[in-house]
């Protein structure tokens, strides 16, 4: 069972998006007049999706939007409305709202439409969710690389193993930042011909990483290209103890 908001001064308004969400049994509609109030049912209750008229006398659509935002609510938003100004709509969509939808038309098909746009938003939501959950409990520094070889997105374990905050790292540094000088142009390398054909890079190898206080590191590193993308998602571990061992084995004999 999906939890639908709608938030609409117009209670018209209101009682027309509850007919037509509610004809699927998996959803229930709670409405309110006020944006503050909706707010505060927000704050109080877990709602799956939430679709706001545009024009209302207290905030707009797209102010609501923008303290839903402000206040961390990730929640699918939907601006139902009868407003067509071509500036409204981009500002909505550009505050971060899922879809924009016209009132008017057929109502048969517009009531479907915004219906599919609920299901659309909250099954894309929920995946986000999962490919979080997984993403930051891998057991491994594990992260995102662009096809510029930036790194977009790290998790935990690689802010652990390499010093560096997420927010210093993530859209600003490239993975060649965090090796030596002569293992740039390998991992270079291996970034280039994993895009032209994946066979012909090594999906695991071992590296030096120097990490934020430019202390070498011996990684292992599994990554592959991300299917219909040009980037790529890595997961290394510290097998420095080993490279040790290894070496102290080596000398011993």
């Amino acid at each position: 069972m999906f939890r639908v908001l709608a938030v609409g001064d117009d209670r018209a308004f209101l009682e027309l998006t509850r007919a037509w969400l509610t004809q699927l049994r998996d959803i229930q509609v709670e409405t309110t007049t006020s944006p503050m109030q909706g707010l505060d049912m927000l704050a109080k209750t877990r709602y799956d999706a939430l679709v706001s008229d545009y024009e209302m006398s207290e905030m707009d659509g797209v102010l609501l939007l923008k303290e839903v935002r402000r206040r961390g609510m990730a929640i699918p938003f939907i601006i139902f409305s009868d407003c067509s100004r071509k500036d409204a709509i981009i500002d909505a969509l550009n505050c971060g709202a899922d879809f924009y939808l016209r009132r008017g038309g057929d109502p048969s098909a517009q009531s479907a439409e915004l219906r599919n746009m609920i299901l659309q938003a909250v099954g894309r939501r929920q995946a986000e969710a999962i490919y979080q959950s997984t993403f930051e409990h891998t057991g491994a520094a594990t992260f995102i690389i662009e096809g510029d070889m930036t790194i977009s997105l790290v998790n935990s374990e690689f802010t652990d193993l390499t010093g560096y905050r997420q927010e210093e790292v993530e859209g600003k540094v490239p993975l060649t930042a965090l090796v030596t000088r002569e293992e740039r142009e390998r991992l270079s390398g291996y970034h280039r011909a994993r895009r032209m054909d994946r066979s012909s890079a090594p999906r695991t190898y071992e590296f030096q990483l120097i990490d934020r206080h430019g202390s070498p590191k011996d990684v292992c590193m599994t990554v592959g290209v991300i299917p219909g993308t040009d980037r790529s998602v890595a997961s290394m571990i510290d097998v420095s103890d080993r490279k040790q061992f290894e070496k102290e084995l080596h000398t011993a004999h």
